[in-house]
């Protein structure tokens, strides 16, 4: 159904989702979730790409679990891009600050009685319910803009991430980051689009990043996997938690992350070091690319 306030949340958190959508069912509020609406397990991406373009606001029900999902990232991100009203119903989530960063537009509401009644009000004041879906025009599509660099990151990891992309920028080189680049339309197919027109792939790897890459609706497996498919000049950025001899166990399509040349993310002492060596590796990447396009011209 248009109109419908679409719920995101992780799967630890079903029994909450589902007593709030329970709930503002019950107040005449149409609701869509992915547990509830997907019939086709076969095609999730599809299905809640479709969901999103359909759906007039968003419920993102937080919790130190959900804040790390990179899917529910992606989700987050296409509302903020379409300019729907977003609210955050805050359970449990430790790093408050992480909230502000990741949907600094939202209505945070925490999760209690009155919370409840919050969120019911705050949904009818912006006539969420009746609310079309909004169009606009999009910024140049992926599909034809070219980046320097395209930013892959876990959710929990959004501010090194925002960190990058801002110092990038203001070294005048363009790159990818979802929260500011992504253009209307499938977010899976954007994705792809942006990670075929980048030059570069830095992702960046924190504590247990790859733990669940085996998993259908990963989109962080799913970016990786596409730029070493597409054979991109890979930069792996390490927090300072992470160990690749704890990922012993990657799957096959991905296994390839582990022999790039990795560059340590310090954010303290050497960050502008770091950002050198990034750039260092975009340069080294569009040298290669033009000797490519040489060897490859008729003589």
């Amino acid at each position: 159904m248009d109109g419908h306030v679409y719920v995101s949340s992780s799967h630890s958190d079903r029994i909450v989702a589902e007593e709030l959508i329970s709930n503002l069912k019950s107040n005449g509020i149409p609701m869509w979730a992915d547990f509830e609406s997907i019939k086709e397990i076969d095609r999730p991406i599809c299905e809640i790409a479709n969901a999103i373009d359909n759906s007039s606001a968003l419920v993102f029900i937080a919790s130190n679990d959900s804040i790390k999902s990179n899917f529910l990232n992606i989700e987050l991100s296409a509302f903020s891009k379409k300019g729907k009203p977003i609210f955050i119903f805050d359970i449990d989530t430790s790093d408050k600050a992480t909230l502000k960063i990741i949907a600094p537009q939202a209505f945070i509401i925490n999760y209690d009685n009155d919370g409840f009644i919050d969120l019911l009000n705050n949904i009818n004041s912006s006539n969420a319910k009746c609310i079309e879906p909004r169009i606009g025009k999009p910024e140049t599509s992926n599909a034809h803009k070219e980046y320097a660099a395209f930013i892959s990151y876990r959710h929990i990891n959004v501010a090194e991430a925002r960190l990058v992309y801002s110092e990038l920028g203001k070294r005048s080189i363009d790159a990818f980051f979802d929260y500011e680049k992504m253009s209307f339309g499938r977010f899976d197919e954007s994705l792809r689009n942006a990670i075929e027109c980048s030059l570069v792939f830095i992702v960046i790897l924190s504590k247990d990043c790859l733990k669940h890459s085996c998993q259908e609706t990963d989109i962080f497996h799913m970016e990786i996997e596409q730029a070493i498919h597409s054979k991109k000049y890979i930069i792996p950025l390490l927090l300072s938690d992470f160990d690749f001899s704890g990922n012993q166990t990657l799957p096959q399509n991905i296994c390839g992350i582990s022999l790039q040349h990795a560059i340590r993310y310090n954010k303290e002492e050497y960050f502008n070091a770091m950002v050198d060596k990034i750039i260092d590796g975009i340069e080294e990447a569009r040298k290669s690319k033009r000797w490519m396009s040489l060897s490859n011209h008729p003589s």
